[in-house]
């Protein structure tokens, strides 16, 4: 990965807390929300670690409002604190990994909501919707189907 600069785009690290505070207090100063989408967490792991929700939980104490996590390749649970939200990981969204946890990933919906003067509020939903990379075997040819909209027939082509 590239670690980001003065004048250089790339990553923040995990090991940067007091440049991600700043960061994330600076976007509060001008916007009414903070939403992280991180690359972060244990590959393949089912829940989040301990070190990564205290991590998670500090962004925010540091203003965040949502985060959005993924890199586990599998879906992982959420929080929701207050007017603030944790999605530890969404999973694939769309991957080639063949494992079936590894398949299966979440696409989130959040509703926002605002007071007249546009201070923001909170959430007046959060919805995580089922997802599934389908593939046949041997194939490179893949499509993304609503979990819900995944049929027996498409099972049968390539059985999880």
């Amino acid at each position: 990965f590239l670690k980001a600069g003065p004048d250089k785009p790339g990553c923040i690290t995990y090991d940067e807390p007091e440049k991600i505070a700043g960061y994330i207090r600076d976007i509060k100063s001008r916007n009414r929300w903070c939403i992280l989408i991180v690359h972060g967490g244990e590959e393949f792991a089912s829940m989040p670690l301990p070190y990564v929700r205290k991590m998670y939980h500090q962004f925010l104490d540091y203003g965040a409002d949502i985060i959005i996590s993924h890199h586990s390749h599998t879906v992982q649970s959420y929080e929701i604190l207050d007017d603030k939200a944790i999605f530890y990981s969404l999973g694939n969204f769309t991957c080639d990994q063949r494992d079936q946890d590894r398949m299966i990933g979440a696409l989130l919906t959040c509703g926002l909501t605002f007071s007249p003067d546009g201070t923001f509020l909170g959430y007046e939903s959060a919805e995580l919707d089922g997802v599934i990379t389908h593939c046949t075997w041997g194939s490179k040819n893949f499509a993304l189907y609503m979990l819900e909209d995944y049929t027996e027939e498409l099972k049968g082509m390539f059985p999880l």
